[in-house]
């Protein structure tokens, strides 16, 4: 008796050749719409390339130029502030002596104390008596015959006692020394055409000049000082109070 053949589901009514044709043109099917969805494109590798790197390399050359300019100017600065602070208390230093000194020009004295004559007081030089004694007649003593210099060379003012004969240097880094003379009435004195008219002279005007040198690109910066002396032991200003 002849059995009927039972019939077979799925795949396996096929035979293994078509089998596998079918599944080689399935796969290939895939990876042809794999490829049409997804453009091919190569990866990156890691790091900066030459061109990005020469670019960082200039701006970070260019910035430390601008900081390295910045803070030798600083330095500059400070270098000027403080020969500024130096020559300042020269100037000060002058002043307060000149004008403490100046001052009492003339005490013990029947004039205002200071000597005329074109070599002794004049526009960069005074030259003074003061009789600090003041228990004789005369100014022969330390301190009461004293002379103000300013030496251009040196760039210094220099107080010298005629009587002790020393010579003491009073300030530095000084550029200029300009005395003016004034009567009572604030007219100024022409000594320079008349040395004689120092003895008239009741105020003193002291001027000083400094120049601060240029440092590493920053100018030369010039500065005047000036301070008003009043001789209180001149005849005419005691005459007046």
């Amino acid at each position: 008796m002849k059995k009927n053949p039972v019939p077979q589901r799925g795949l396996a009514r096929y035979p293994s050749s078509k089998l596998l044709g079918y599944f080689h043109s399935s796969a290939s099917r895939t990876d042809e719409a794999t490829l049409c969805a997804k453009p091919f494109s190569a990866k990156r590798p890691n790091g900066f390339s030459l061109f990005e790197l020469i670019v960082a390399m200039t701006i970070t050359l260019a910035v430390m130029a601008g900081s390295s300019t910045l803070l030798s100017r600083s330095f500059a600065i400070r270098s000027r502030e403080n020969r500024k602070s130096d020559g300042l208390a020269d100037v000060q230093r002058a002043f307060n002596l000149m004008s403490r000194e100046l001052a009492v020009s003339g005490f013990g004295l029947y004039d205002n104390g200071i000597v005329a004559g074109a070599n002794d007081s004049n526009q960069t030089a005074i030259h003074f008596r003061t009789n600090l004694n003041n228990t004789n007649a005369t100014t022969t003593d330390a301190d009461e015959d004293v002379a103000y210099i300013f030496q251009p060379a040196s760039f210094s003012i220099m107080r010298y006692d005629r009587n002790s004969g020393t010579m003491t240097e009073l300030a530095s880094r000084i550029d200029s020394l300009q005395l003016t003379y004034h009567d009572l009435a604030g007219n100024v004195l022409n000594v320079a055409a008349s040395p004689q008219l120092v003895r008239n002279a009741t105020g003193i005007t002291l001027t000083f000049g400094v120049t601060l040198p240029p440092i590493n690109g920053v100018p030369a910066f010039p500065m005047s000082l000036t301070s008003e002396i009043t001789l209180r032991n001149a005849p005419e200003t005691l005459n007046r109070y």
